[in-house]
């Protein structure tokens, strides 16, 4: 599976880097650039970094025998990251939302991208892990490995 997670993270990558090129397609080119370098190289770290939860993820469906319920598992935990996701913000935003009002707008405007900046990082560490966990399942299925006991 070492393969697997290794071929998972360089797609992952291209990933974070080609939906950053197309969500930041009409700003500034040295914008482009620099946000899609660190865009990649945060998903490259979360991909690292969460490869223990993807492994988790693979071992708990590996246990589950029925195929439908294993397919049901794969496909029920995309709502219920996206629900945690969902509460993680609305806390974000609660405690943000319940600072000090600020007077100056660059205050604002700080307090404002911290919440944001909180909220993306929030999503990548939920999802990558979950997307990590789908690239190897179908890796799995056309190189023919098997789960190893993470």
């Amino acid at each position: 599976m070492k393969n697997s997670y290794t071929i998972s993270r360089i797609v992952i990558c291209v990933l974070a880097g080609v939906i950053s090129l197309i969500a930041l397609h009409n700003e500034h080119i040295t914008l482009i650039f620099g946000a899609t370098v660190l865009i990649t190289v945060v998903a490259l770290v979360m991909s690292f970094l969460t490869t223990p939860v993807s492994k988790q993820m693979i071992g708990i469906g590996d246990r589950i025998m029925n195929k439908y319920l294993r397919v049901f598992y794969y496909f029920m935990l995309l709502p219920f990251i996206l629900v945690v996701v969902y509460l993680l913000w609305i806390l974000i935003y609660y405690s943000f939302d319940h600072m000090g009002q600020f007077a100056e707008m660059g205050e604002a405007l700080g307090k404002a991208l911290i919440a944001v900046f909180l909220g993306v990082v929030v999503f990548i560490m939920f999802i990558v892990p979950y997307i990590q966990s789908l690239i190897v399942l179908l890796l799995r299925g056309f190189l023919n490995e098997t789960y190893e006991g993470y």
